[in-house]
Order: C-alpha cells, then structure tokens, then sequence
C-alpha cells in the first residue's frame, strides 16, 4: 500500500492580508471553545500579562462558543480588564465568518484553542497564539506542518516569565510567519493543480476506452 504526502491544511488556502506592521492594528481578540472546562485562574493571569492594557474583545467563529466567550469577557471585566463581548446577534453563520475575519484584521492579537480560529487570524494579517491547559495541541501540530512551530503555550509547562516571552516572540516572528504561509500556499496550489491533472488523464482515458469499446 502507498504512502500518501502529507500537506497543510486546505485553510491556509484562504487570502493573505500581508500585513506585518502591528504598530497600527489594536486590541486583543480571544475566542476559546465551549466543550472545555472553564479556564483556571491561571490561565487568566497568563492572559492578563499578554494583554496588559489593551482592549479585549471576546467573540465566536462557532456558534456554540457564544456563552464561553460571555463567560470570559465577564471574569476579565471583574478582574479589571477593558474587555467586552461582541455578539453573534442575528447574522448568519456566512455573515459572522465575514464580520470575525474583518476583526481578525484589525487585531493584533488573536487567543484561541480553535484551530481555524487561529488560521483564519493568521491569513488576516494578526498574530495567532493558543494559550492551553490542554495538551497535544492540534494547533501545534498544524502550524509546525508549515514550518512554523510555537504557536501554542500549554501552561502547565511554562515557568517564570514564559508567557511574556511566549507572546513577545511571536510578535516578532509575524513576517516570518507570512513567508510560510505564501509557501504553504504555493505547495497546495501544485498539489491542487496535479490533482487536477490526474482527473483530467483519467476523465481523457476512459473516454478513449468507451471509443474503443463500441468500434469493437
């Protein structure tokens, strides 16, 4: 049996906003999953030294997530936070993708446990951490599939000033993360294209195969 190749996800297939001055985007967007246990205070003072002093802005690129990013915008607002909950409301799923990703460029920060979350934040032009309690990321390993590994901090890992460190460095790594993505891009347009291809031969013989049958 063959091996096939391994490639990056289809999301990073989605427009670039190539961008890497974070000097003019502002504030931090977070938006974690609600199928997990609610964050620890800890995982709150990690976020607290990321943020410092921005604005916060909790939202959902899935539905479902709606009362996790309420309950996350209402403990950073209690622990003094200048954070607010920017609703779902009355838009459709396709309308929310667009409004998120418009945020998404304006940000200059994006915190979430979602994958596509961070993916979609990445092409955007802002920069994508995950700040876990949970381990094996999948970001992680989606990210490093493109040659870009860091994008995810399990806390129960990081000492000392790990997490500042953590979000200084990936600010600093925003170009870097850019030339990537163009590059993982690049490499789904050619397997696209051989897919193509291969589809193209196949539809071409068996059409010569059923002229062949009926002269026969």
């Amino acid at each position: 049996m063959g091996v096939g190749r391994s490639t990056p996800d289809t999301a990073f297939q989605e427009a670039l906003q190539i961008d890497n001055d974070l000097d003019r985007r502002s504030g931090v967007i977070i938006s974690m999953r609600a199928k997990r246990d609610f964050p620890s205070d800890a995982w709150f003072a990690a976020i607290a030294q990321v943020v410092g002093d921005r604005k916060v802005i909790t939202l959902s690129q899935v539905r479902e997530d709606e009362d996790r990013s309420r309950e996350i915008a209402t403990r950073l607002s209690d622990l003094g936070a200048d954070a607010r909950l920017d609703p779902w409301g009355s838009r459709s799923d396709l309308e929310q993708e667009r409004y998120v990703r418009a945020l998404y460029g304006q940000s200059s920060l994006v915190i979430s446990d979602r994958l596509h979350v961070l993916i979609l934040a990445s092409c955007a032009g802002s920069v994508p951490l995950e700040i876990t309690e949970h381990a094996p990321s999948k970001a992680e390993e989606h990210f490093a599939a493109i040659g870009y590994t860091g994008v995810s901090l399990n806390l129960s890992q990081a000492t000392g000033d790990a997490v500042a460190k953590f979000a200084i460095e990936a600010a600093s790594r925003r170009a870097s993360l850019t030339s990537l993505m163009l590059a993982a891009q690049a490499q789904l347009d050619a397997v696209e294209s051989e897919i193509h291809g291969l589809i193209a031969r196949k539809n071409i013989s068996e059409v010569n195969n059923h002229q062949g049958a009926r002269k026969k």
